[in-house]
């Protein structure tokens, strides 16, 4: 779930199959607020990374790209060009 924060109040504005029910162990946004990159846990001894573009004209999220690994994504951090994520 996305929310916008305005005047104290928190209104729910997308909504995004993200974790469906695997959970997400980070999200973060790039720096000029586009982009969101998701790490989750997968599945038994995998792991995803979802980058996801925001649409503000629609408030909607769409999944842009994505990558599996054996490797546990905790955290991710972009770089400050937007250009690099590291996992």
């Amino acid at each position: 779930l996305m929310y916008a924060f305005e005047n104290n109040q928190l209104t729910e504005i997308t909504t995004a199959r993200v974790g469906v029910d695997k959970p997400v162990l980070s999200a973060r946004w790039d720096s000029a607020g586009r982009y969101l990159a998701i790490a989750k846990d997968y599945a038994a001894q995998s792991y995803e990374l979802e980058i996801y573009y925001y649409d503000d004209a629609y408030n909607s999220l769409h999944l842009v790209s994505g990558y599996s690994s054996d490797s546990m994504n905790r955290d991710v951090s972009w770089s400050p060009d937007s250009n690099y994520i590291v996992s």
